[in-house]
């Protein structure tokens, strides 16, 4: 017997460890193919968001630089300058700069300066609705460093302002102003410098187009920085234009990270990772130095090195690998119970085949030995006797593993607990009360909640099956909410259960709608700013109480997962008000076998009693659920299948 014994214990390590040498490499292989794959995306397309910027920058200054040359060679503004007492010419001019700063809609101010430094004609913007300033409000600019920089130009060059804010009579303009200003020097008829034709810039449009260029797969970051290290559009609007405030000179980007940002300001583009996060930058020169012809078709264009914006792209470090993490997680889940199943396989496989050879010799023998004597059938008793013994240790064995499996499946469950989000948590959300019956030791029923900004999310959902299988469904379906709500920061109801079919069905391979598997969910979004609820739900509808009335949200007649009349979800809105009393739930409670006559429960008599206990408190409304639940399936009836109620009372 106990050669018996180390032939079934050596057969099935061998058979276990070679399933766990093919899981763990196939895994390994699986995830590294999936996390390389995946970096290199998300290289690839933050630098194409930083090339799209550049391009839009580039385009914009040069729209606006073709703006000002094609004014400054106005012929009639070398006949002003020749000729400054013919009004004719100056209130021609006056109608076309007004006519632009009316329809370009994007230039603060138009002025004509003479070498004086005094404004000879200026149109202001007014808020949309331009106007032309009038000869007695006109000022002498002659100190301000844009007048004296511009008209140290030669012909065809332009200058370029830092960018700044906007400041009227030494203080910030209020709502902010983004400002650039161009400026080209302009020549009489006789090719004498006689001024310069300045354009002051609104750069919303810049600071607009950041704000919405941003990577669809991962959340990043994109900032445009100066060549101090401030912000001029970034992470936060605190942030922004630090160099304009005394109380936010320190406030840079080189400060907040200033080992990126060494890298950063030393070359022109590059694209790297530190324990910060990924950053992608490229550097923008705005200022034309010198413009020299090389041939009749091209030219050379020589950019000031000592002025540039510097655009950086950025993905947080917790947000790069949220989904590698995520996808971890779930791989080592799926390993433990492959594991678990391959365990249980390989000890019955074992035990099964060296029963039934160890008996089938034994029975030969023993016949053998019948034929031959009187004695040898009374060995051949004893020895049945020996059998029977062995039989006996046999069973004791195998109880022996069922206990260890059971062992192992009660180390599940504690799994899938610490997937479901803690009593203490949901505490710190909702008022509320959660009654979450398993049919077996693992359940196929699941809870969620969370929390985004003003945002609260829960959820009661029911998967495919129970016990073991279902527990495996409902422990992804965790898993994939927590991506979708966290990592994609979707707040949409519907939109959140149209991404989690598309993963159920990506995992279970549901191409042609063979499999089955899926789940059941009421999803809810809690807006705590408006106090307005979202729900979708799939075949799980939402039940809402108030004066002994119950509103019912009805759920798409379709699960989390193939269906053959698949369309997207839908959502419903409602207003919360004080005392609402809201209930999601599984089908568990209500398809429940019991009472006299051994019927189910019915969705009919769980509506009536809600009704009868809504305005309860909350611990006394889940004891209620609990003894009817008790109490209707006695003990002449087992549970049918997990039960799980979720109740809020909106406060």
């Amino acid at each position: 017997m106990k050669l018996n014994h180390l032939i079934l214990s050596k057969s099935t390590l061998y058979l276990f460890f070679s399933g766990f040498f093919v899981f763990s490499i196939a895994i390994l292989i699986i995830l590294f193919v999936k996390e390389r794959t995946e970096m290199l995306e998300y290289q690839t397309i933050e630098e194409k968001i930083v090339d799209i910027r550049i391009n839009d920058i580039s385009k914009e200054i040069q729209h606006i630089t073709n703006d000002l040359l094609i004014l400054s060679q106005d012929k009639r503004i070398k006949n002003m300058l020749d000729n400054k007492s013919d009004t004719n010419v100056v209130n021609s001019l006056l109608d076309d700069f007004l006519t632009i700063s009316k329809y370009r809609k994007i230039y603060d101010q138009i002025r004509l300066i003479d070498e004086n430094g005094i404004e000879k004609i200026r149109i202001n913007s007014n808020n949309g609705n331009p106007k032309i300033v009038k000869n007695k409000k006109l000022q002498n600019k002659k100190n301000r460093y844009y007048f004296y920089e511009t008209f140290k130009l030669n012909k065809f060059e332009t200058f370029i302002s830092p960018f700044d804010l906007n400041i009227e009579h030494g203080k910030i303009e209020k709502p902010i102003k983004p400002m650039l200003r161009f400026g080209t020097p302009i020549f009489d008829k006789q090719g004498a410098k006689k001024g310069v034709l300045l354009i002051n810039y609104l750069a919303n449009d810049i600071i607009k187009h950041f704000k919405y260029q941003t990577n669809s797969i991962i959340d990043n970051q994109i900032m445009l920085l100066n060549t101090q290290g401030y912000w001029l559009c970034g992470q936060s609007p605190d942030y922004e234009w630090g160099f304009m405030y005394e109380n936010k000179k320190d406030v840079t980007f080189a400060n907040k990270y200033p080992n990126a940002w060494d890298t950063i300001n030393k070359v022109e583009s590059s694209q790297f990772i530190t324990k910060k996060g990924m950053f992608t930058f490229k550097t923008v020169y705005p200022i034309i130095k010198q413009q020299r012809e090389i041939t009749a078709s091209d030219s050379l264009l020589v950019y000031d090195k000592e002025y540039y914006w510097k655009i950086v792209s950025y993905i947080p470090y917790n947000v790069l690998y949220a989904k590698q993490r995520t996808r971890r997680i779930q791989a080592i889940l799926i390993f433990i119970i492959l594991l678990l199943i391959l365990l249980f396989v390989s000890t019955w496989f074992t035990k099964m085949y060296s029963f039934h050879k160890i008996a089938k010799l034994k029975i030969k023998k023993q016949y053998e030995e019948l034929l031959s004597s009187e004695e040898e059938l009374r060995q051949n008793n004893e020895e049945l006797i020996t059998i029977n013994e062995d039989l006996f240790q046999q069973k004791k064995r195998v109880e022996n593993n069922n206990s260890d499996i059971q062992k192992s499946i009660d180390y599940a469950s504690r799994i899938q607990k610490i997937t479901l989000a803690s009593q203490t948590y949901i505490d710190t959300l909702f008022h509320n009360f959660i009654l979450y019956l398993p049919r077996e030791t693992v359940s196929g029923d699941f809870y969620f909640f969370h929390k985004i900004n003003e945002y609260k999310f829960f959820a009661a959902a029911d998967c495919t099956g129970h016990g073991v299988p279902g527990a495996l469904i409902s422990m992804l379906g965790i898993s994939f909410l927590n991506e979708i709500v966290t990592s994609k920061n979707i707040t949409q109801s519907n939109t959140v259960l149209d991404e989690l079919r598309n993963k159920i069905k990506e995992f279970f391979n549901q191409k042609n709608n063979t499999n089955k598997d899926g789940i059941d969910i009421a999803f809810c979004v809690v807006n705590t700013k408006t106090n307005v609820l979202q729900y979708s739900g799939a075949y799980n509808p939402l039940y809402i109480c108030n004066n002994n009335e119950i509103n019912e949200l009805k759920a798409n007649a379709q699960p989390i997962g193939a269906h053959k009349r698949e369309k997207p979800f839908t959502y419903q809105e409602y207003k919360l008000v004080k005392g609402d009393m809201i209930y999601a739930f599984s089908d568990g409670f209500s398809d429940q076998f019991g009472g006299e006559n051994g019927r189910k429960f019915y969705k009919k008599q769980f509506r009536n009693l809600i009704l009868s206990i809504n305005n309860k408190n909350l611990p006394e409304q889940k004891q209620i659920f609990e003894e009817t639940f008790k109490n209707w399936k006695g003990t002449k009836y087992k549970q049918t299948d997990d039960v799980l109620i979720i109740g809020i009372r909106i406060e």
